[in-house]
């Protein structure tokens, strides 16, 4: 299966995306969304790995998910909530067929909200692997 995959890859080309984001003040309960990728018109984006991508928030308790434009793809990850300053780190490996995708003309984005009780920075930073389709 892996190596029909592999042998599929053709013109998908895998390009990274850095990712850096520190949002100072999220009151408790709000969220802080930003574009990773916008695709090219036509395109969706498919994700190939998530590498070194770690979330959280002094104070711990912090939900990230990823979304297609403004809805849900992968579900919500969520940061131990007594944590102060310990990150979630995710690393999912390659995946050639993708992890998850956008809808077409949708960029992907990151939804980051804060679970606690009081307001709080959150952070997320690593790699995005990905394709455009």
């Amino acid at each position: 299966m892996v190596a029909e995959a592999l042998s599929d890859i053709g013109t998908k080309v895998p390009t990274s995306a850095s990712v850096s984001i520190s949002q100072a003040g999220v009151a408790s309960g709000a969220s802080h969304t930003v574009t990773i990728v916008t695709p090219s018109s036509g395109k969706r984006i498919v994700v190939t790995g998530l590498f070194q991508m770690a979330f959280g928030g002094f104070g711990g308790n912090t939900h990230a998910e990823f979304l297609s434009g403004t809805d849900e793809i992968t579900g919500v990850l969520t940061s131990h909530p007594q944590a102060a300053e310990v990150p979630v780190i995710i690393n999912t490996g390659y995946m050639p067929d993708g992890h998850f995708w956008t809808a077409k003309d949708e960029p992907l984005n990151v939804k980051l909200t804060n679970g606690a009780g009081t307001s709080k920075t959150l952070q997320l930073f690593g790699a995005v692997q990905y394709y455009e389709d």
